[in-house]
């Protein structure tokens, strides 16, 4: 029975959020937002070439050379980049190519600095529904 209440009361409150105007529009931010860095990110990515092996061992050599060095500032750990070095190592070994941008995780990996629009866009959602819930006249959908 409670269960019952409880999907009602998340009814009543979905309800509650696509009935204000600024629900879709923030929906389309989103989208617009997610279509703009994937043009942006197909504009941007280079050419697939055949020579990533030598590309990814000679990111290697400079990350080793850089890993000697001592770190100043903010920037890549030395666990970082020996990561890096690693995973590069790895991919060289059993010839798997870098992930680019024409696969999904090419372009999930860019894009996923959206994430604080989202969490933006869900402050905000959250904040019109508690002030919503302090004005004269409540919403019942009941």
């Amino acid at each position: 029975m409670k269960l019952n209440r409880m999907f009602k009361l998340i009814k009543n409150e979905v309800k509650k959020i696509f009935s204000q105007k600024s629900t879709p529009i923030m929906l389309a931010l989103l989208v617009v937002a997610v279509l703009i860095g994937g043009f942006i990110l197909k504009a941007n990515t280079p050419t697939a070439t055949n020579d990533w092996k030598i590309q990814l061992t000679q990111s290697n050599q400079t990350l080793q050379t850089q890993i000697t060095l001592p770190q100043t500032g903010p920037g890549q750990t030395k666990e970082e980049m020996q990561q890096e070095i690693d995973t590069n190592t790895y991919r060289i070994d059993h010839d798997l190519p870098p992930i680019e941008g024409r696969t999904l995780w090419g372009f999930v990996i860019p894009v996923s600095a959206l994430i604080s629009l989202v969490s933006l866009l869900t402050i905000i959602v959250g904040a019109g529904s508690i002030a919503g819930e302090f004005s004269n006249e409540p919403l019942n959908y009941y």
